[in-house]
């Protein structure tokens, strides 16, 4: 999937809208602006690398990054929400 704004994204716990895309580019993904359902701001992570459904073990690999993410509590780190899968 091609986040582009105007995308709505169907996430594990909620829907996000992205509302600027391409906000940062780096070397593992993209950075886009997004709002949820509730109005509240939101960061999406878009890798750029393309998966596919069969390529286990980097799935795997980002599942636990997002793990790792979402045990995290810190005022300097962004506070990860959701995940969501395309494809």
């Amino acid at each position: 999937m091609v986040l582009s704004r105007g995308t709505v994204i169907n996430g594990l716990r909620g829907n996000y809208k992205i509302e600027k895309e391409d906000l940062h580019r780096g070397g593992m993904g993209i950075i886009h602006i997004g709002r949820s359902g509730n109005g509240q701001v939101v960061v999406v992570k878009e890798p750029l690398i393309k998966f596919n459904k069969d390529d286990a073990i980097r799935l795997k690999k980002l599942k636990v990054e997002a793990q790792i993410l979402a045990n995290l509590d810190h005022k300097n780190i962004v506070k990860y929400i959701d995940e969501y899968e395309s494809g």
